[in-house]
């Protein structure tokens, strides 16, 4: 938490508990340790209340030779304005504050002053939203450079040191307000709880600690597959295998992170559906979950993406003689040539040569339809493209992109997987020739 020679800047409000962290911080930078700074935040929500607490905070510090940093915002305007709770707009704009003022006096770390108490009462709240083992670790101690000195303490325990002290403090009269739940929960809730066990904070404390424990060690199991996972244009690629072979509480935590790498929301319902994915017998299939996340099974693979992937597919053309066509859709561009020498002849993986008395009519290029088949030489029977595309694992959302030839018998040949076998020349044919060139995608 506090390295040697570490600037810490403080976050104070003037209560109890910010109040007791400061003067801790204040006492261990005497000794050389480390240099600290305050930083009181206004949430403009509570009149001359909140300038009392300010001016109280900066006179403190003033006494104490602590460095001050005051900011404010209107909170309430910002909630509207973004759909917010009142909570959770204060949250969002006091750490803004917070990181903001520490990157611009270069501080190393950031303190808040939860207690042992506010820990409980997080435990309880993610409890009545519903949670797993990460919402019952309550507040971290650290998260980056945010750090709770304090959050063994009991609110008992604050108020002793502030006595013994002789350290002042003022209250804040939202406090004593049962219009939000964690007041309601503190005033209400808790004390019937330590009614029946008077160290209810201190075994609340004690279960979270021991359960962030079991969720750091499931976490690294995550993480050992999340690095070995496949960074890609379009997303993260990872074999279904791997994921399958995973306990069910790693799986969720595989998941959890990806979707947080990739800055989407997650859910037990989306969880669900991508391990669903993940089991499932079928070789294709694909999902959409909230935030623009699809998800993708290709055969072995599972994809995760935000990227838009609708089948790609193109307009048909026909080949003219000695005429270059295009497909903008795929980037291609194609010349068809009805005779040509032997001397002229390019062979490779984007030329075509077929028999030229095999050809009936117009050579047409164009995306597969229903009942395709193709007969290759060397290979047992025909197959049906859509035989051919399952057999060499071709995705499916690729399947429509993949350019088809045809006369007007049949399909002559399949970019990629080869010639019909009506249409392979043999020596002494007359040759035609289609060259395919790969351009810009428009």
């Amino acid at each position: 938490m506090l390295p040697s020679g570490a600037y810490v800047l403080c976050a104070v409000s003037g209560g109890a508990d910010s109040m007791c962290l400061l003067s801790l911080l204040n006492e261990y930078s005497r000794s050389g340790a480390i240099r600290i700074a305050a930083a009181h935040f206004d949430h403009g929500l509570r009149g001359e209340e909140s300038d009392r607490d300010a001016e109280f905070v900066r006179l403190f510090c003033a006494e104490n030779d602590i460095a001050f940093f005051f900011g404010a915002a209107n909170v309430r305007s910002y909630a509207e304005n973004r759909g917010l709770s009142v909570e959770m707009a204060a949250r969002e704009l006091r750490y803004d504050f917070l990181r903001k003022t520490a990157q611009k006096i270069e501080a190393d770390r950031i303190a808040t002053a939860h207690t042992a108490d506010d820990n409980a009462e997080t435990l309880i709240m993610n409890l009545l939203r519903g949670t797993g083992l990460k919402g019952l670790c309550g507040i971290p101690p650290v998260r980056g450079n945010i750090i709770r000195p304090i959050l063994s303490m009991t609110r008992a325990e604050v108020l002793e040191y502030l006595s013994l002290k002789g350290i002042p403090h003022i209250e804040d009269s939202s406090n004593d307000e049962d219009i939000y739940l964690r007041n309601r929960l503190r005033h209400s809730v808790i004390p019937m709880l330590k009614e029946l066990n008077p160290r209810f904070i201190e075994a609340a404390s004690e279960t979270a600690e021991l359960v962030a424990e079991d969720e750091a060690y499931l976490s690294r199991l995550a993480n050992k597959v999340l690095w070995s996972t496949g960074r890609e244009a379009c997303g993260i690629r990872l074999a279904a295998d791997e994921l399958r072979k995973l306990p069910k509480p790693v799986i969720a935590r595989v998941i959890i992170g990806i979707a947080e790498e990739l800055k989407v929301p997650h859910s037990r319902q989306m969880i669900d559906g991508i391990a669903k994915l993940a089991f499932s017998e079928s070789p294709s299939a694909q999902r959409s979950f909230s935030g623009g996340l699809s998800v993708i099974r290709e055969y072995g693979d599972i994809i995760f993406t935000r990227l838009p992937l609708e089948a790609k597919t193109f307009r048909p053309v026909r080949l003219e003689p000695d005429i270059t066509v295009k497909i903008p859709e795929l980037g291609l561009d194609i010349s068809y040539s009805p005779e040509v020498s032997k001397e002229k002849i390019n062979n490779s993986f984007n030329t075509f040569l077929f028999k030229s008395d095999s050809i009936y009519g117009k050579i047409t290029v164009r995306p597969r339809k229903t009942g395709d088949k193709i007969t290759f030489s060397g290979k047992n029977g025909t197959k049906t493209l859509k035989k051919l595309f399952i057999d060499e694992k071709l995705p499916l959302r690729l399947r429509e992109s993949i350019p088809v030839f045809t006369d007007e018998k049949g399909v002559i040949a399949v970019l990629g997987y080869g010639t019909d076998i009506r249409c392979v020349p043999s020596p002494g044919d007359k040759i035609s020739m289609v060259s395919i060139e790969k351009t810009e995608v428009r």
